[in-house]
Order: C-alpha cells, then sequence, then structure tokens
C-alpha cells in the first residue's frame, strides 16, 4: 500500500458523505441474480468438463508429409515459406502476428480508504462513512494505464512436405511469444508472434492438401508430436480448473444473494439496544457459512452429475455388464444341483 503523505495532499473540501446500504429493492433484485447466477453454474461446470483440444489431437490420423491425405490429420515436417511475414520492426520472421500500438494514458478517479501502489494522490475529497459510523478518505488519485489505440493481424501460408498451411485465427497456436518495443515515453509497440521454426507441427482438415481449419481442433505448434500434446494437456486442465473455479464462487456468491434478505434485515436490528449490534454480525457469519457449504455441496452434486452424464456411455456399459452377471448369477442359483 502507499505511504500517504497527507502534508503534502490538499486538504478535503468535501466534508463527510454516507454511504447509505443496500435498500430493501436492491436485495430483492439481488435475490434474483443469485437465482441467475445458480442456474448457470451448471452450464459453466458442463464447459469445464468439455475442454478436448488434446483429445482431438490424439484422435487425429498420423500420416507422412510426402503424400497428402485427406481428412483430420496430423504430422510434422520443415515449413517452407516464400515471404515469411516481417515481425517486430523487421527484426524476426514469423508465420503469425498481432500488432498493438499502445499509448500510456493517465486516468483519474476517486479511491477510498488504502490507495493502491499504481496510484498517485492528487487531493483529500470526502470522508465517507457507513450508517454505523465506519469511516475511511477518500482520495482523488491518477495512474498510468497502456491503452490499445490499434492492431493490425497477419496470417501466413507455410509448405510442409505435400501439405499447403493456412495459418488461421482459428488455430490453436502454441508457442506464441511476446515482444515489446517501446518508441516513445508514452509509446510502444506490442508483437504477439509465432517465430518461424524449424519444425512445424500441424493438425486439422486436409483436403486436396490444403487445411486452413478443421472441425475438431486446428492446431499448430513449433513442438514435436510428443510436446504438443503435453502442451495441450495443460492447456485444457488450466482452462478446466478455471471454468470450475468459476463455478463454485457463482453458486457461493448465488446463495449469498438469496440469503441477502437475513443480512437487510439484520441491519436493520442494529440500532437495537446491547443485542443488535451482535445480531447483526452473528447473521453476517451465519449467511457466509451456509452460503459456502451450500456452494460446496452442490458444487460436488453437479458436478458428479455432469461428469456422470458426459460418460453416459460408459455407465451404460457397466450397468449392463451388472445385469448381465446378475442375470447369470441368478440363472446359475435356479439350476439344480446334480448329484
Amino acid at each position: 500500500m502507499t505511504d500517504l503523505n497527507l502534508s503534502s495532499v490538499s486538504t478535503s473540501t468535501g466534508g463527510v458523505r454516507i454511504k447509505k446500504s443496500q435498500s430493501l429493492a436492491g436485495t430483492v433484485i439481488g435475490v434474483f441474480v443469485g437465482v441467475g447466477l445458480i442456474l448457470a453454474a451448471p452450464v459453466v461446470l458442463w464447459l469445464a468438463e468439455s475442454q478436448h483440444t488434446a483429445k482431438d489431437f490424439a484422435g487425429a490420423t498420423p500420416v507422412e508429409i510426402d503424400a497428402a491425405a485427406d481428412g483430420y490429420v496430423t504430422f510434422t515436417g520443415t515449413p517452407e515459406v516464400a515471404a515469411p511475414l516481417a515481425c517486430v520492426e523487421n527484426e524476426q520472421s514469423c508465420l503469425y502476428y498481432r500488432e498493438e500500438n499502445q499509448e500510456l494514458i493517465t486516468k483519474q478517479e476517486e479511491q477510498c480508504g488504502d490507495v493502491s501502489d499504481d496510484a498517485r494522490i492528487i487531493e483529500s475529497t470526502v470522508l465517507e462513512c457507513d450508517e454505523d459510523g465506519n469511516c475511511k478518505q477518500c482520495y482523488l488519485v491518477e495512474r498510468d494505464v497502456w491503452e490499445t489505440q490499434n492492431s493490425t493481424e497477419e496470417f501466413a501460408t507455410v509448405t510442409v512436405g505435400a501439405y499447403e498451411v493456412t495459418f488461421s485465427s482459428l488455430a490453436v497456436m502454441l508457442g506464441l511469444e511476446e515482444k515489446i518495443v517501446d518508441q516513445t515515453e508514452t509509446t510502444r509497440d506490442v508483437w504477439t508472434i509465432f517465430p518461424l521454426p524449424d519444425q512445424l507441427t500441424v493438425a486439422g482438415d486436409a483436403s486436396g492438401g490444403k487445411i486452413s481449419s478443421a472441425q475438431k481442433t486446428f492446431v499448430l505448434s513449433p513442438y514435436d508430436q510428443a510436446q504438443t500434446l503435453l502442451e495441450l494437456q495443460a492447456r485444457d486442465s488450466t482452462r478446466a480448473w478455471g471454468l470450475r473455479i468459476a463455478a463454485f464462487f457463482m453458486l457461493f456468491i448465488g446463495f449469498g444473494s438469496i440469503l441477502g434478505p437475513l443480512r437487510y434485515f439484520s441491519h436493520l436490528m442494529r440500532k437495537l439496544p446491547l443485542v443488535g449490534p451482535f445480531i447483526k454480525e452473528a447473521t453476517g457469519l451465519i449467511v457466509g457459512g451456509v452460503s459456502l457449504l451450500l456452494a460446496i455441496i452442490t458444487f460436488l452434486v453437479l458436478w458428479l452429475l455432469v461428469l456422470v452424464i458426459k460418460n453416459i456411455v460408459i455407465l451404460l456399459i457397466v450397468v449392463a455388464l451388472l445385469g448381465i452377471a446378475f442375470a447369470i448369477y441368478m440363472k446359475m442359483k435356479k439350476e439344480p444341483i446334480k448329484a
């Protein structure tokens, strides 16, 4: 946090501002928002368990590069390109680039309480207090942020053996590099590039020796087949866990919003002598604990349900085998034992 030197900051002239608590109408709206978050969580979990780039790549048909074959194929070979793209101020050859021209912009905003390290205090504004008398000093601060003013994107076409491969925004491109070129103190170019590799691994739909997309996953990688599969598995895992965590917090926030009216009414009782503050704090802890417990239980149930549905074929086979085994057992049990 920034060490505030208030002696060098303009004196506050805004007085005191009361921060109102959430209204009853806002609480009711929060309930509907919470229901929406809970209903959306299964969709996010389904997406989490639907990351399939590694599975698609592993299922592609390996082919030799000397003779073009049609279908969803994968191969590795030396890329040949007549005119590679000139990237990073013409200092590097690449097969794809995205160049963003950025400018350093100074923005001002009000911030109350602790001031973040990247902000500069211009002046103190008001003292913001809640209805219980807890106050925070507010400041007018400024911070510098890089904003993209315009961007350009280019794709190359390369030849790998008998195949012509066209890079595309539809592809999963592994091994991308980012380079920053400062132009002035307040302008810079940010390059995202796919450098021209010694070996290129491709997975995509081939037709007549040309590949530019795929119904499954279009993969372009500077690694060999084994490393490409590992990179895709790591990518799928990272995305899956990100979506799972997002689904859990959607459930937690959703249940917290549904139980929001309890917080609202406990807030109304805060002025009761002796017990008012206790009721408010206890209700907040109870609502938080119940929301967390409900989120954990619901998440586990939904996660298990999604896994079962997505693996329904395996489940049906297991059930069928158990049914057959049970039928054989019952038949053997009914047959009389020969002396």
